[in-house]
C-alpha cells in the first residue's frame, strides 16, 4: 500500500502566478467533463494527473494508505474533486454512493464510460435493481436517476419494460411512502409518467407537512400575546399598565 502523504511531500517544485504568490495543487481546479463519452479518454488522463498533484491517485488505482482516518479522508478529497469536475448527467451517476466514496464513484464512472455495450447494459441492470433515495436526496433528484438508467438502455438499443422501472423505483422509496406505494399497488394502473407525477406531489405533500406554518412561525419570531395586549392597553391609557 502506498505511504501515507501530506501536502509537502505532494508538491514537488513551487509554481508561482505572476504576482508572486505561490499556487499549490489544491489552488488548481480540476479538468472540466462534458459527459461526452468521446472525450472521456482524454480526460481520464487529465484527472488523473490531477489527482497525482494532489497525492491521492491512489484511490483511482483502488488502493488505501496505511491510516484508516486519511483513507477516508482521501476518498472524501476525489468526491469532492469529481462533483466540481463533472456535468449533470455524470454526476447522477454517482449521487446515490454512500460516505462520498470517492474511489467507488470513480468505478462507477469508468465502468459507464469505458465498458462494452454488453457491461453498461449489465451495470445497468443492477443499478436499478437496487435503485434506492438517498437520505439527502430529493424526489426531483432521485427520479432524474431514474429517468437516465431508462436513457441508458435506449442509447444501447435495449428495450425494457416501463413495469421494471416503475418497480424499482417504488421499490427503492423510503417508509414514508409506503402506504402510497401500498395504495398504487393495489388501487391504480399508473404509467411511468403518472408514477413520477404521483411522487412529485407526494413529495411536495411531505415537505408541506414538514415546513412550520406561517402562524406558528409567527408565534416564534414575533412579540408573545401577552406583550400584545400589554401594548394595546399601553397604547388606550397612555403611561399606565395593566398587570394581569
Amino acid at each position: 500500500m502506498p505511504p501515507k502523504t501530506d501536502k509537502a511531500a505532494a508538491v514537488t517544485a513551487e509554481e508561482f502566478t505572476g504576482n508572486g504568490s505561490q499556487v499549490t495543487p489544491w489552488d488548481r481546479p480540476p479538468p472540466k467533463f462534458d459527459g461526452e463519452a468521446k472525450k472521456w479518454p482524454i480526460w481520464y488522463q487529465r484527472f488523473q494527473n490531477h489527482c497525482t498533484r494532489m497525492a491521492i491517485e491512489h484511490v483511482l488505482e483502488g488502493k488505501d494508505v496505511d491510516d484508516e482516518t486519511e483513507a477516508k479522508r482521501h476518498k472524501k478529497m476525489v468526491h469532492m474533486e469529481l462533483l466540481e469536475a463533472l456535468d449533470d448527467q455524470s454526476v447522477n451517476l454517482i449521487k446515490h454512493v454512500k460516505e462520498k466514496d470517492g474511489a467507488e464513484c470513480w468505478r462507477i464512472l469508468v465502468a459507464h464510460y469505458e465498458g462494452s455495450c454488453e457491461d453498461k447494459v449489465n451495470a445497468t441492470i443492477k443499478e436499478l435493481g437496487n435503485l434506492k433515495m438517498g437520505e439527502e436526496e430529493s424526489m426531483a433528484e432521485y427520479i432524474a436517476r431514474a429517468d437516465n438508467i431508462k436513457e441508458i438502455f435506449i442509447n444501447n438499443s435495449v428495450s425494457l419494460d416501463d413495469r421494471f422501472v416503475i418497480w424499482a423505483v417504488k421499490n427503492g422509496l423510503p417508509k414514508e411512502y409506503s402506504v402510497l406505494v401500498d395504495v398504487l399497488d393495489t388501487t391504480k394502473s399508473v404509467d411511468y409518467e403518472g408514477l413520477k407525477s404521483t411522487l412529485k406531489n407526494k413529495a411536495n405533500q411531505i415537505k408541506s407537512r414538514n415546513e412550520p406554518s406561517d402562524s406558528v412561525m409567527k408565534a416564534i419570531v414575533g412579540p408573545t400575546a401577552m406583550e400584545n395586549l400589554q401594548t394595546r392597553i399601553q397604547e388606550c391609557k397612555g403611561d399606565r399598565v395593566l398587570f394581569m
